[in-house]
């Protein structure tokens, strides 16, 4: 590739441009095309040129423009112009084309800088969502796995008699959903048919639904299903019927809470699940039933953290069904 008079004076290859490759000039054909390079500053240089030199075929010659500069034909040469300067780029016939190789090391450069651009967002992301995930997790939950709840408020009911809804010996479970997971209470409908009937109708009044588990003892019992919330609320009435008197107390035992003032037998609404192997309880409280499904929810109620047998968190009795096959 040659320019005329200045054209490459000015231009240096950049830094680690590679080498053109250009074959040696044998009988020093190129030199002497060298000297038909004409500037557009001294067009009058071709009309000097002899007759002979004019007359070279020269559109024999492979014309290249790497440059992409304008092509204006001229005397049957072509002719490339970029910043008002003329140049002729002949290539000598015998001569192979000669190619200006890529430079790999920018591609690799460009590709490596991708790369760690796409590396350093996916960190970034990562971290984001990872931090986003594990506050929106903490928000959701709270001790033992249980969900954050608000306490709800105190209930003002009561009802004059529970309904009939259970037959004496009718299977029935007591779906009891709450924020801490749900757990089932097969009912006794056999040994305890109206201590039973009372808790399911109480459950389908949905008189249990947003009431609280207000007491926490770890290693003996939880007790919930107080309107009010202080351990000192009921629906209103009152179900009298003794237990069995051989019956024990063991884990997963559901039976109704009473005062020591009242009778053996007698219940409102406040019920206990046992979570001691044997609370060691003499047969005085009126038996519901027992755990037959999700006592895990029972052992992680049993371990929310308390303060003088009040839970510190909120357990809410989201809701409670009864379930017949």
């Amino acid at each position: 590739m040659v320019g005329g008079e200045g054209e490459r004076s000015g231009a240096a290859l950049l830094e680690g441009d590679p080498p053109l490759g250009v074959e040696a000039d044998p009988g020093g054909r190129l030199a002497d095309c060298l000297g038909r390079a004409v500037d557009a500053a001294h067009a009058g240089a071709w009309e000097l040129a002899s007759e002979e030199q004019r007359s070279r075929p020269v559109a024999a010659l492979e014309l290249e423009d790497p440059l992409g500069a304008a092509d204006v034909e001229d005397g049957g040469g072509k002719w490339g112009q970029r910043g008002g300067r003329h140049f002729l780029r002949v290539r000598l016939l015998g001569f192979r084309p000669v190619e200006k190789p890529a430079d790999r090391r920018w591609i690799v450069l460009a590709v490596f800088a991708a790369v760690a651009a796409a590396i350093v967002a996916a960190v970034l992301i990562g971290q984001g969502g990872g931090s986003d995930s594990s506050s929106s997790s903490a928000s959701a939950t709270g001790a033992g796995g249980c969900k954050e709840v608000e306490a709800p408020q105190p209930k003002t009911v009561s009802f004059k008699a529970p309904k009939q809804v259970l037959k004496p010996g009718e299977k029935a479970t007591a779906v009891v959903k709450t924020s801490c997971g749900t757990f089932e209470i097969a009912l006794d409908t056999k040994r305890a048919p109206k201590t039973a009937n009372s808790f399911a109708f109480l459950a389908e009044e949905g008189f249990y639904d947003d009431l609280t588990f207000h007491r926490i003892v770890p290693g003996f019992v939880i007790q919930g299903g107080d309107p009010e919330g202080t351990g000192t609320g009921g629906p209103g009435y009152s179900v009298d019927e003794k237990p069995p008197p051989n019956l024990a107390y063991t884990k997963g035992v559901v039976a109704m809470a009473k005062s020591s003032a009242e009778p053996p037998g007698r219940s409102g609404s406040q019920f206990y699940v046992v979570t001691a192997p044997d609370a060691g309880l003499p047969p005085e409280y009126a038996l519901v039933g027992k755990v037959s499904k999700g006592y895990s929810t029972v052992a992680r109620i049993e371990k929310v953290p308390t303060a003088g047998e009040k839970p510190k968190q909120p357990v809410v009795i989201e809701e409670m069904t009864i379930k017949r096959p």
